[in-house]
């Protein structure tokens, strides 16, 4: 029997008519108001195309406004935004050398003036990323005019071509962000300056939680004061910036509630230098990632230390390690509140993972091993038998033993969800873990595995498998 076709609901038909009735208005509105005989036939005789056109862009306005629900605003802004620039398209792909060019040149202009119709007070997020190429700088020039925004990432979008905003444009652009004072979110990579910085802060620092300045050779250390004012920020994106480690110390200090610090190889170099200017007995702040360096990849166990005592409430970590700088793993477990756990580099036994593991193992969620060397049945049970909460684990090109010892011996994850497996490895390691984990719903198997089709069917023969999606 052929399946029927869920009906859409009346709001979906609604809202996928948008594009198409804005595309249709805004080209014959562009092409009648540039005719004379379009005035004639309105009785505007008096009246220029400018004046014409003007009309016609408010009454669109003012009829978008009054039928949309004003839960569905953003849905409808971005579609109104796809409207605009296919009637943009439309026009330019209806050029031809035997063109007046004149008219076509005002033709093209009085569609994109139709971007009018976007200038919403009440919008509360706008992403570039959204925005069609062919609309961008008019929207840049809208933004004085969304007084309501609470989000704007500014940014090159899917279509590309973004050009970079430096010089006149730049401070052009921070005095357009004085109008904005409700921001929560503000992200601008690569392009942000202080100038832009500061007016963000100046304007939005009693509400802005989130910044993103991501690359952005522009934000250096004088920027740090301007970050200091805003107390409020949670989550702080200051990688690739000019920003150096004392000023990136400042930044940790000065800001209480900061909890994500986004891409924050420079943790430990940052924490090394509050802890030689010494001006905070015993600090400890909010910060919940760790990531290493991307300058040297490896630290010391000092550095460490260092970080499970100022940042004690860490939930999210990557650790690369090598023995002769950190030789054992355990200063990891004085970190209660770690979730999620990515181990590259080490052997099981002598870089005391077992007793890491044993130890902060209940709390964790995911686990990643990369590169692990050790690995057994043995061991498998073990990290089973410790990580009761696991829910996800990788194993990586990890080492595991040829040897079947310990076979028999199958500790049950009934949390367990997800496996993936990139490591080469004997068959009946495979089907172990699929008996270990009966409520395996996605599994990642790469080549070196050696899985077959009789694998799976006999895995699930023997009753396991069952919720394997």
């Amino acid at each position: 029997m052929v399946g029927r076709k869920p009906v859409p609901s009346l709001r979906a038909c609604s809202l996928r008519c948008i594009p198409r009735m804005v595309k249709e208005n805004i080209v014959r509105a562009a092409h009648g108001t540039q005719c004379s005989w379009f005035r004639i036939f309105r009785g505007d005789l008096d009246s220029s195309s400018e004046d014409v056109l003007n009309t016609q862009i408010v009454r669109f306005k003012e009829y978008i406004l009054q039928h949309v629900i004003w839960t569905d605003r953003e849905e409808v802004f971005l579609l109104l935004m796809k409207g605009l620039d296919e009637g943009f398209q439309q026009i330019r792909n209806g050029w031809s050398p035997s063109k007046n060019h004149s008219q076509y040149s005002n033709v093209l202009e009085a569609v994109s003036m139709f971007t009018e119709v976007l200038a919403w007070p009440s919008l509360k997020y706008l992403d570039f990323c959204d925005v069609p190429r062919s609309m961008r700088s008019r929207m840049l020039n809208l933004i004085p005019r969304l007084t309501g925004l609470q989000v704007l990432i500014i940014g090159p979008g899917r279509s590309g071509g973004w050009v970079p905003i430096k010089g006149l444009a730049a401070l052009d652009l921070s005095g357009k962000l004085t109008a904005l004072k409700k921001l929560t979110w503000f992200s601008m990579k690569r392009d942000c300056t202080r100038d832009i910085l500061s007016s963000v802060v100046l304007n939005s620092g009693q509400t802005i939680k989130i910044i993103d300045v991501e690359n952005s050779k522009g934000i250096t250390d004088e920027s740090v004061p301007v970050l200091l004012e805003c107390k409020g920020i949670h989550e702080l994106n200051i990688y690739g910036t000019k920003i150096e480690d004392e000023g990136r110390a400042r930044i940790i200090m000065g800001l209480p509630k900061l909890r994500n610090l986004v891409r924050a190889d420079f943790l430990c170099d940052a924490l090394g230098w509050i802890d030689y200017l010494d001006e905070i007995e015993d600090p400890v702040y909010e910060i919940r990632d760790f990531m290493p360096s991307q300058d040297y990849f490896f630290h010391e166990t000092w550095q460490l230390e260092i970080v499970t005592r100022m940042c004690p409430k860490i939930e999210k970590m990557l650790f690369i390690h090598h023995p002769e700088m950190c030789p054992s793993l355990l200063p990891i477990s004085e970190l209660k509140h770690l979730t999620d756990l990515q181990l590259h580099g080490g052997d099981w036994k002598e870089s005391d993972m077992d007793k890491l593991l044993h130890r902060i193992g209940p709390g964790l969620i995911h686990l990643g091993l990369i590169s692990v060397k050790g690995l057994n049945f043995q061991t498998l049970t073990e990290l089973f038998k410790s990580c009761r909460s696991l829910q996800a684990v990788v194993f990586n090109n990890c080492d595991f033993s040829e040897s079947l010892s310990g076979m028999n011996q199958c500790k049950r994850n009934e949390n367990l969800k997800e496996l993936v497996v990139i490591s080469n490895l004997r068959t009946e390691y495979i089907t172990w873990m699929f008996r270990s984990a009966p409520n395996l719903e996605i599994i990642h198997l790469g080549y070196a595995t050696h899985v077959k089709d009789s694998t799976f069917l006999q895995t699930l023969a023997e009753g396991h498998l069952e919720k394997l999606q």
